[in-house]
């Protein structure tokens, strides 16, 4: 019945073909696919296909249970099963026409031996679970939105030494364009800048740590990363009361920022005192708490890109690996501009700062962007 009450396209992705609402038709209805009666998102193509590659390396290891507690049209669960060779896996949405679309998916995949549907709310079904003791190597939150509701509940099906994976798609608050509902969310005090999508990231990753807290648990961060209109990170899940101290004081910290674009972090969990701008003068702004410490695992990443299944995805992951261990990037074309001339190159600016014996590097989340331990006068000194 519901088939055909919703028009529905077959699409395929990796190894695998579903069923999804018809995106074209919606198009020529002026409808956004964020309506769709079953969700289905290609842009985050990329989001699902660095999740096989990480269900690879643990099938590798022998940690093969995978659960997505909001599955949509099935596709990530279903490439677990297909691509990842994952022997347990279990599909969740709270939508019943997404849950009833998940089966015939499954159905078409002939995954039926691996693959459980239910028909849930997320914290419902994760009480349920924990209740009965079931839990699973990989937990996968992809909500529409926030993830700071589910969080919670999410680490507590997740086995020790296993993963929690977290989409944001709220970017807007994680970014600093809403500073209240930065601080509503993420407990994160915060506002617009020039190197807001990696504080996202960074913002997003001391959020995961401290709800992971409140269970004697610790999140260790693996991989983080910027893309479209997302942010995404992969946590190790481990007990960790005793060493959440040495942790948060070696990687929280805060951030002064001006709005003339120079910032300066410090590593403390207490906050520092406001300082004044050195350039400009003018009183700069306190930001945090916020993860300052590395968001990538090396071995991970380099795991991850033996088994990943797209170029795309291989580049974002190149990217990440190239990068320095440095808190936040510099605006080439935001610094071009107050110095009025011409922006240049990337790459030509990096050279120029390693010569000049600064750590210096691309930044994954902006084409323009440069990582470096050269402070802003220093940047303008070599680009003037």
């Amino acid at each position: 019945m519901l088939s055909y009450e919703i028009k529905l396209a077959l699409y395929k992705e990796g190894e695998v073909s579903f069923y999804a609402t018809d995106l074209e038709e919606l198009s020529k209805r002026g409808i956004s696919y964020t309506k769709a009666e079953v969700f289905y998102n290609p842009d985050m193509k990329v989001n699902r296909d660095i999740s096989v590659a990480v269900n690879r390396i643990l099938r590798k290891d022998g940690k093969s249970a995978s659960i997505d507690l909001m599955a949509a049209t099935g596709v990530r669960s279903i490439r677990w099963a297909v691509e990842s060779d994952v022997d347990r896996v279990w599909a969740n949405d709270k939508n019943p026409v997404a849950a009833h679309i998940i089966r015939k998916n499954v159905a078409l995949n002939n995954v039926e031996d691996r693959v459980k549907v239910t028909c849930k709310d997320a914290g419902m079904l994760t009480s349920e679970l924990m209740e009965i003791g079931i839990k699973f190597w990989y937990v996968d939150l992809d909500p529409f939105g926030s993830p700071a509701p589910y969080t919670r509940d999410s680490l507590r099906i997740v086995r020790r030494g296993g993963i929690l994976a977290v989409t944001a798609t709220d970017t807007a608050p994680l970014f600093g364009v809403y500073p209240l509902k930065l601080f509503r969310y993420y407990r994160v005090s915060g506002t617009r800048t020039h190197f807001h999508k990696e504080f996202g990231i960074r913002a997003l990753i001391y959020f995961i740590l401290m709800e992971a807290t409140l269970k004697d648990l610790l999140a260790i961060p693996l991989l983080a990363y910027s893309h479209l209109h997302y942010v995404r990170a992969y946590f190790l899940i481990e007990r960790g009361a005793l060493e959440f101290r040495k942790v948060i004081e070696e990687n929280l910290g805060w951030v002064n920022y001006c709005e003339c674009g120079n910032w300066s972090t410090t590593r403390a969990v207490e906050p520092p005192g406001r300082i004044t701008c050195e350039l400009c003068g003018s009183r700069m702004r306190l930001m945090g708490p916020v993860w300052i410490g590395s968001y990538k695992n090396k071995e991970f990443i380099s795991r991850i890109m033996e088994c990943v299944p797209s170029e795309e995805s291989r580049k974002i992951l190149k990217s990440l690996a190239d990068e320095i261990d440095i808190p936040f990037y510099h605006d080439l074309d935001l610094i071009s501009r107050k110095l009025r001339i011409s922006s240049p190159g990337v790459n030509k600016v990096v050279e120029k700062l390693r010569e000049r014996g600064f750590s210096a590097s691309r930044s994954h989340a902006e084409p323009k962007a440069i990582k470096t331990d050269a402070n802003l006068a220093e940047m303008i000194r070599i680009l003037s």
